[in-house]
């Protein structure tokens, strides 16, 4: 058989991995139609779910975008999924997103017209769910890390995170990627491998909004940053980052200065006042 070009091929692909997502994984589906993705071009792979989530999903796209598979992490999961239904043979490009994600109106439509081979991957804006403080405290780290840093990031070609929410990849770019689960921080280990492996630019495009669910109270929240800190610092010596005189470097070095500088500035303010 011959092989498709790639502008005969689909342009996108939506894996969403899911673990005991009964509750959300109909609504992230639905959410995703709406958003202008066709059912057809949408796979779930269930990640050996002890609930309803496989037969839930087979429901609205269909038993043959469906994939079952034995406890494999969201990583490995994804990559069974992309293997199994020849993604990369049949698509441009692959978008992952979080089972219990929410997309807004016209991401897709907003998304697409901006995949193309000038860039390598692309995220879009992540948005919290409505909810408590903890949400309304993530409304806050947003604005100032997507509305003002992220673009300033995407000016100078340093996006340091791709967020899991809103992932999306050029399926040969994707097969050049590790996606191992010894990462605590996956989308931010694939972040560093494009920049150190110098797989392309990444796109940010702000008008594809997906929403993803906040921690539900301080204990899981104070878990998940715990695993975020982990997770950079693991980046980093993993992949040398400050070491290496490239962009990334100096951006994450500068960064990681200016934290330390104002930890030693309210540390004095604390012990002075």
């Amino acid at each position: 058989m011959s092989k498709v070009s790639s502008r005969q091929r689909p342009k996108l692909a939506l894996i969403i991995p899911a673990h005991n997502e009964r509750v959300v994984i109909g609504s992230t589906i639905q959410s995703a139609i709406a958003a202008g993705m066709p059912k057809e071009h949408i796979y779930v792979v269930d990640d050996a779910s002890t609930d309803s989530t496989a037969k839930i999903a087979a429901k609205i796209i269909g038993q043959a975008n469906v994939l079952r598979v034995g406890r494999s992490g969201k990583a490995g999961a994804v990559r069974k999924a992309f293997d199994c239904f020849s993604i990369a043979e049949r698509y441009q490009w692959v978008h992952v997103a979080d089972a219990d994600g929410v997309f807004g109106e016209g991401y897709f439509a907003a998304l697409i017209p901006r995949l193309t081979r000038k860039y390598a991957a692309a995220t879009g804006h992540v948005q919290s769910l409505p909810g408590g403080w903890i949400s309304q405290f993530r409304t806050y780290e947003y604005t100032i890390g997507l509305e003002i840093m992220r673009r300033i990031q995407a000016w100078l070609g340093v996006i340091t995170v791709i967020p899991g929410p809103t992932s999306c990849f050029r399926t040969d770019i994707f097969q050049k990627i590790d996606f191992s689960d010894t990462s605590l921080t996956e989308d931010f280990d694939a972040t560093l491998q494009v920049h150190r492996r110098n797989l392309g630019k990444i796109a940010y495009i702000p008008e594809a909004k997906a929403y993803t669910q906040d921690p539900k109270d301080f204990h899981d929240f104070k878990v998940q940053v715990a695993r975020w800190y982990r997770g950079f610092f693991q980046g980093v010596k993993k992949y040398g980052i400050g070491f290496k005189p490239r962009k990334i470097d100096g951006y994450i070095a500068y960064m990681f200065g200016e934290t330390i500088l104002m930890t030693i500035e309210l540390l004095a303010v604390m012990i002075l006042a």
